[in-house]
């Protein structure tokens, strides 16, 4: 009897299997294959199931009468956070030594966009083997056949890999050092009578301790009433350079300080970057998290033939990425009344979905883009926990004031 394969395991065969067949040309079966068995294992998905369209288990219950054969729909899944279903279509290229292959045009679109129609569907997301790109007719219909759920197109090469290496641990020789003298490196002792430099700190390690001594200075002030704050509340901000790690810097902290059943709030000056801390905080996270992202900037999506490009914007918070909120997977809304906790839990019971996955119970995280506007001006009453602001929004603020009295034990956090 073999033994069940981890999901570490998945994602490296899943690899592999690309590497093999992405420079070949193929019919793509083996993509809607590869689809399936790691779909379910792409954190950044955040799915709980995922199966072949012909093997869907509820596939009569809700489309009665509808033959088992492809009906331009190759995969079916369950979000994780609120039991919506997803459309897939696979869309597999023979790629060149860079990653890129042919584009895909609006004919081979049709058959899957009028399939996914149906508003049973919660997302349609077409997923591809590598950097694989949308002609204009096919990006037109991507984005106009349906503006509240347009196609996402995926890249699983880039979010198997993405994968892959968010659970690579990185060795920190001073951390080793500490555990034990005798592990330390060569060099890490006196030569000639002069001492040597101690082992190099990790970039995880210095953001270890930076998440320790951010959540201990912040729980000490929480509790002393201390800097102007009443007791319960606290405030403190983080200044580290690019690339430190200020998001996973964050993601721990928020984890420290939100207990399960709980809201974090994190604000981001654009979409661009809802989408990163989104895909990095499931990446990443120790326990599962149910993010909402809530995209109130309107600057952003405003030409679907400039997606994913950028522009100059004289304002330095605003969202100048051209990056809508159709690329960011799972729950996204730009509707206010939606920002809440019971988000999640309202939406599946108006779809009346018969069973929700394992781990419903997470904590919840929003995720909210609104660079110019206090959040009282978009949210309805909201009880968090942790508001978190994402690279020094001077004019982002979350009030105090009513409806949000009723977060007076509330710590916030600056990230610059």
């Amino acid at each position: 009897m073999t033994s069940p394969a981890i999901p570490q395991d998945i994602i490296a065969k899943s690899l592999a299997d690309l590497a093999e067949m992405n420079p070949l040309a193929t019919d793509g079966k083996w993509l809607e294959a590869l689809t399936v068995r790691s779909g379910p294992h792409l954190r950044d998905w955040d799915i709980a199931e995922c199966w072949d369209w012909a093997d869907w288990p509820a596939r009569e219950d809700h489309f009665p009468g509808v033959k088992k054969p492809d009906i331009g729909i190759d995969a079916v899944a369950v979000r994780r956070s609120d039991g919506g279903y997803i459309a897939i279509q696979c869309k597999a290229r023979q790629l060149d030594a860079a990653g890129r292959g042919a584009n895909i045009s609006k004919d081979e679109l049709d058959k899957f966009v009028a399939a996914s129609a149906n508003q049973f569907w919660a997302e349609r997301w077409l997923v591809t083997n590598g950097d694989n790109r949308l002609s204009d007719g096919a990006r037109e219909l991507a984005f106009i056949s349906d503006p509240q759920r347009p196609l996402k197109l995926i890249n699983i090469h880039a979010d198997l890999l993405a994968q892959h290496s968010a659970a690579a641990p990185e060795p920190c020789p001073h951390c080793n050092a500490d555990a034990s003298p005798d592990d330390a490196a060569p060099d890490a002792g006196a030569i000639d009578g002069v001492d040597a430099e101690p082992p190099r700190q990790t970039r995880q390690c210095m953001q270890d301790e930076a998440v320790a001594q951010s959540v201990r200075i912040l729980r000490e002030h929480e509790q002393s009433g201390s800097g102007g704050l009443p007791v319960g509340q606290a405030r403190g901000k983080i200044i580290l350079p690019c690339g430190a790690g200020k998001t996973r810097v964050s993601l721990r902290i928020v984890e420290e300080l939100t207990a399960a059943g709980e809201l974090s709030i994190v604000l981001c000056p654009s979409i661009a970057l809802v989408a990163q801390l989104r895909r990095e905080y499931l990446q990443h996270a120790a326990v599962p998290l149910r993010a909402l992202a809530v995209c109130s900037d309107q600057t952003a999506g405003y030409d679907p033939k400039k997606e994913s490009t950028r522009n100059t914007a004289l304002e330095p918070t605003a969202d100048n990425s051209n990056v809508s909120a159709s690329e960011i997977k799972g729950l996204v809304t730009t509707d206010a009344d939606d920002i809440g906790c019971g988000y999640a839990c309202t939406q599946a019971i108006k779809r009346q979905r018969p069973k929700l996955p394992s781990g419903y119970g997470m904590p919840p995280l929003g995720l909210l883009s609104s660079p110019d506007y206090s959040l009282s001006q978009y949210c309805p009453p909201v009880v968090y926990r942790l508001s978190l602001c994402k690279n020094a929004l001077p004019a982002l603020r979350v009030d105090q004031n009513p409806p949000y009295a009723q977060n007076r034990n509330t710590r916030r956090i600056l990230l610059c």
